[in-house]
C-alpha cells in the first residue's frame, strides 16, 4: 500500500488475474496450463489475509505436495473455509 498525504493507507492497483508459475510438470503433462489466481474472486478477504504471511507480493511457483501440507491456497482451501484441492476438477484452478 502507499500512503497518501492523509494517515489513512490506500492500495495500489494490482492484477485481477495471476498465472501461478509451474515449478514441475503435471504428470502426463494434464493440466496443461499453470493455476490462474484472480484477486476478484477472493475479493471478500483484505489482501493481509494472504499477503505477506501465505504469498510473498511477487510471483512464485509452488507445488501440491507443498499445498497438500496445508501451504500456499491450501491453508484455506481445505474443504472447511473453502473448497478443497481433494475431489475438485483441475480446471477449477488450472483454468485456460
Amino acid at each position: 500500500f502507499v500512503l497518501g498525504l492523509t494517515s489513512s493507507p490506500q492500495i495500489t492497483a494490482m492484477p485481477d488475474a495471476i498465472r501461478i508459475p509451474m515449478v514441475e510438470p503435471h504428470p502426463g503433462g494434464i493440466p496443461a496450463t499453470a493455476a490462474l489466481f484472480r484477486h476478484s474472486s477472493h475479493a471478500q478477504l483484505s489482501c493481509y489475509a494472504c499477503h505477506p504471511g501465505l504469498f510473498p507480493r511477487q510471483r512464485f511457483g509452488f507445488t501440491h505436495q507443498q499445498m497438500e501440507g496445508g501451504h500456499f491456497c491450501a491453508a484455506c482451501h481445505d474443504g472447511q473455509a473453502a473448497f478443497g484441492m481433494a475431489g475438485a476438477p483441475c480446471e477449477r484452478c488450472h483454468a485456460p
